[in-house]
Parts: structure tokens; C-alpha cells; sequence
């Protein structure tokens, strides 16, 4: 998937070449699937999995509340994924355009830049942030309140952004830079986070994956760092995640993040979910992109 869109990143300055585009890209995600996926199943191609699918929501009534979902689909006269697919583009073509966070000279300079040559360290603060980090399988405590708030698929997505990440702290700047070895990211497309306590917009995350995808859903966060009482930096960052369903809450994931002198990244936190059976009214859904964090939170509260 990364290398389809350095390949096609162009395509995004001309619309019928974007199109051409979208439908290359899913007929290549349709090969593939049926070739490593599918094709060991009894299913045996994506076709049938659509019209398995398809089948068992109009039959069983667990479903119900998808069918205008699959009605819409179905009918619409738009392509399913093109907006996601647009969003991914274009911040493809913003990373390969301009490396934000990377001084211009310098990628002109050194065209074939890697992470860590991008962000050097200038003290002994960010030589300590500055590195490759693995998660510690051993190490990480997930305690449930019992609700069953928060899916297993939502923790297990929370934990792909952060399995092996590359992380550049700029103490001066008071800027973050987070990079997923694992996901679609290029070699300097990452999560950029400017930490000033004020209420920001992430344009992606640490996978490579665009937070422009979900439409105002996600990449609204407040980051900030402290020196807390042993002269330790510390950085706080609260992450939000809305929905639109009635079946699905929105999170609000809050995490403090330290690095111990023992050269270990400690990640700790929360997330808190809403209780409401649903978080935004149909009209405030429908201009979700336009709302500022504070009116979202209004809302949910």
C-alpha cells in the first residue's frame, strides 16, 4: 500500500487521473486479497464474501441496523472508499511535496533521508526521546472497568500504533514526531504533534493512515509537556475519537508519556468512553469536519 501511493502520488493534481487511480488501487486490494487471503478459504474470492455478507444482513436480524448502510451503498451513485482514498492521497502528497518537520535545505540537501537523520538530537533530553522503541509484550497492563466500553478490536488498534515506533522530541520547538514501523508510513511520514496545550489537529497516524479519512472523526488532541518534581520531561497527551453511530461511543484517550533514564518509554493512561446512546444529533454529525474540539465535547458532555 505504501508503495502504490508514492507510485500514484501525481495522480492528485488531476481528477480524472485520480479516478483512474481508485479504481487501480481496488482492483490490485481485490488480487491481493483473493491471492493471500481468499483463495485459502472456503469463500474463496471477494465476490463471494460480498454476497455472504450482503446475505446475512438481510437475514439475520442481529443486522437490522446496518441494512441502510448496505441500501445506501447499493444504490448510491458514489464509490464506497473514495473520500478515504482521496484524504490518503493527498496527505501522501504532502509528504512527499514538502516533509513537514524537516527544514527544506536539508531535505534537498539529503534527498534520501531517514527518521533519524531527519530529527537529530540537540541535548541530552532528546537523545534519551530520540530512538527506535518496541513495545515490551511483558511489560503492558490493560485493566477493564468491566463495561466492555472498549472493544478488544479498538484496544488491539490502539497497540498497532505503537508495537515498534520511532519517536523525535524537539524540546525547543515543543513539537513530537511519532513513526510506526509496521503501517503504510514512508520513511518520514509520521504523527506530528505540536505540545503547547492547545486544541490542535493531527493530519496523520503513526501507521501512515490520514486522520482525514474518517471526516472530522479523528485527530483532534491537546499535547503538552512538563518537567515534572524529579526534573523529568514529561508529555501528556489527550486523543479523541468520535462516532456517528448509535451502537458505537466515542473515546477520549488520555496518556502521560516519560522516558526513565533506564532508556525506557513508559506509556501510561486512560481512555473514557461515552455512556449516551449516542454522542452527536444528525445534524451536528453531518458537519462534524467543521466543529471545533470544544463544540464536540460540548456535545458528548
Amino acid at each position: 500500500m505504501r508503495a502504490f501511493f508514492r507510485q500514484y502520488v501525481g495522480s492528485v493534481l488531476d481528477k480524472q487521473a485520480l479516478r483512474a487511480c481508485f479504481v487501480l488501487f481496488v482492483r490490485e486490494l481485490q488480487d491481493r486479497l483473493n491471492t493471500h487471503v481468499f483463495a485459502r478459504s472456503e469463500l474463496r474470492s471477494l465476490d463471494n464474501v460480498a454476497e455472504e455478507v450482503i446475505a446475512a444482513v438481510y437475514s439475520n436480524e442481529y443486522f437490522h441496523a446496518r441494512r441502510p448502510r448496505v441500501r445506501e451503498i447499493l444504490r448510491g451513485q458514489s464509490f464506497a472508499g473514495w473520500n478515504a482514498f482521496v484524504a490518503q492521497m493527498r496527505e501522501a502528497y504532502i509528504n512527499a511535496s514538502m516533509c513537514p518537520g524537516v527544514p527544506r535545505a536539508l531535505a534537498r540537501r539529503r534527498p534520501h533521508l531517514t527518521f533519524d537523520q531527519a530529527h537529530p538530537p540537540r541535548n541530552s533530553v532528546e537523545s534519551g526521546w530520540n530512538a527506535q522503541w518496541v513495545l515490551d509484550v511483558d511489560e503492558a497492563v490493560w485493566k477493564s472497568d468491566g463495561s466492555g466500553a472498549v472493544s478488544l478490536f479498538t484496544l488491539f488498534d490502539i497497540i498497532s500504533h505503537v508495537v515498534r515506533v520511532e519517536v523525535a522530541i524537539n524540546v525547543q520547538a515543543r513539537t513530537l514526531h511519532a513513526r510506526s514501523t509496521q503501517g503504510t508510513a514512508g520513511i518520514l511520514d509520521c504523527m506530528r504533534l505540536v505540545l503547547d496545550g492547545q486544541e490542535r489537529v493531527f493530519s496523520m497516524f503513526p501507521n501512515g493512515m490520514a486522520s482525514g479519512i474518517d471526516a472530522g472523526r479523528s485527530g483532534d488532541y491537546i499535547g503538552e509537556m512538563r518537567v515534572d518534581q524529579s526534573g523529568r520531561l514529561v508529555v501528556y497527551l489527550q486523543v479523541f475519537n468520535w462516532s456517528i453511530r448509535e451502537d458505537s461511543p466515542s473515546y477520549h484517550l488520555r496518556t502521560r508519556i516519560e522516558c526513565w533514564r533506564s532508556r525506557r518509554l513508559c506509556i501510561s493512561g486512560d481512555v473514557l468512553a461515552t455512556t449516551a446512546p449516542f454522542s452527536f444529533y444528525p445534524r451536528e454529525a453531518s458537519r462534524l469536519g467543521e466543529m471545533s474540539l470544544r463544540d464536540k465535547r460540548k456535545a458528548v458532555d
